[in-house]
């Protein structure tokens, strides 16, 4: 009688495959890339429409991402098996991968591929402000937001009011500071108001971190989706004049215009995406082909995000021609990191032992 009440005892539905996840996992690290890629023609002396255009569009890449975490970490679904057990596996993978990631950049691709003196006190200047390679910085971001994770999910998993309600807080907070550090400055009375040390840089993104589960979880409607799609391009265009015309606006427009994570143009472009892509892209759906492509891919997207950076700065000393400020060049280096980075990902991941590094 138990074998038999057993075998009509209804069983878990599988949870479906949302690619919308995955895919834009993928895109935003594509995004990152191609923000250090095109570094040299963004920070040229004499910057074209294209390259302020292209770099306004690529702006949102890393609150999106954040965005991404937040869907991802603050579900029940990934605290079902307790607090510990949450820390114990987010920790076991980032915190390895930071550690060892930072001593790489510092103490290998800095001395050996770049040339760069080492000191004892630059090192650490370094370890505590992740500036060994402008890109370490986001795996303590990350850290940060998942030692806050079992305090924030119990929290927004009330209901849709909750989660949008402590998400437009954090939101508004971070702009608001950055325009009043920016207002500080002008008025000659300097103060830095921002973290900037590996304790405190998740501060900031708290806000896009709750956004993201709000808008995966409890997704808007897509006339909502459409009516953002359509008012992105316009934002990244008015980022794009500012990028060619800084400081010509009025003091204040001009603090709230900056191309900056933290500024109120830029938080404004990172949640207009994502509202456009959340609400119009949750319902989409894939064959198991697309899953079979979606999902190595996203798996790898960490490992991309952290060894990019040394094909963005290593394939212009293998090809000088790409030593260019230019924008043509630096598309070709965008282009080339990403493949080289996801084939050596790919490859990565499926080897024992080394997994838990990416």
């Amino acid at each position: 009688m138990a074998r038999a009440a057993s075998a009509t005892a209804p069983t878990r539905a599988a949870r479906p495959y949302i690619p919308f996840l995955d895919a834009m996992r993928v895109i935003a690290i594509i995004a990152v890339l191609g923000i250090h890629a095109i570094a040299p023609a963004y920070t040229a002396d004499t910057v074209d429409w294209p390259t302020a255009l292209l770099r306004s569009a690529l702006g949102p890449a890393v609150p999106v991402f954040v965005m991404m975490s937040g869907a991802l970490n603050l579900t029940e679904g990934a605290h079902r098996r307790g607090t510990a057990a949450f820390l114990r596996t987010r920790f076991l993978r980032l915190l390895p991968a930071a550690l060892a990631w930072s001593a790489m950049y510092m103490l290998v691709v800095q001395p050996l591929l770049w040339g760069t003196e080492l000191t004892g006190k630059g090192l650490i200047r370094q370890a505590i402000r992740a500036d060994a390679a402008p890109h370490l910085y986001f795996l303590w971001v990350v850290l940060g937001l998942s030692l806050l994770s079992p305090v924030l999910a119990p929290f927004v998993e009330r209901s849709a009011g909750h989660a949008y309600a402590l998400a437009a807080a954090g939101v508004a907070w971070t702009p608001l500071t950055a325009v009043a550090a920016g207002l500080l400055d002008q008025a000659d009375a300097p103060m830095d108001l921002l973290p900037g040390s590996i304790l405190t840089f998740f501060l900031p993104y708290v806000g896009y971190y709750v956004l993201g589960y709000a808008l995966v979880t409890h997704p808007p409607s897509r006339s909502i989706g459409w009516a953002c799609a359509a008012v992105f391009p316009l934002l990244v265009a008015v980022c794009a004049w500012e990028i060619l015309h800084p400081g010509e606006a009025p003091p204040l427009l001009d603090s709230a215009l900056v191309m900056s994570y933290f500024s109120p143009l830029l938080t404004a472009m990172s949640v207009v995406l994502f509202v456009a892509a959340a609400s119009l892209g949750m319902s989409w759906r894939v064959g198991d082909g697309g899953r079979r492509l979606l999902r190595p891919l996203a798996s790898a997207s960490f490992g991309v995000y952290l060894v990019h950076m040394v094909f963005v700065a290593e394939l212009r000393t293998w090809f000088p021609a790409l030593e260019s400020e230019a924008l043509g060049p630096n598309l070709v280096v965008w282009a080339l990191a990403v493949v080289l980075s996801f084939a050596l990902m790919l490859v990565w991941i499926r080897i024992p032992g080394l997994r838990r590094f990416v």
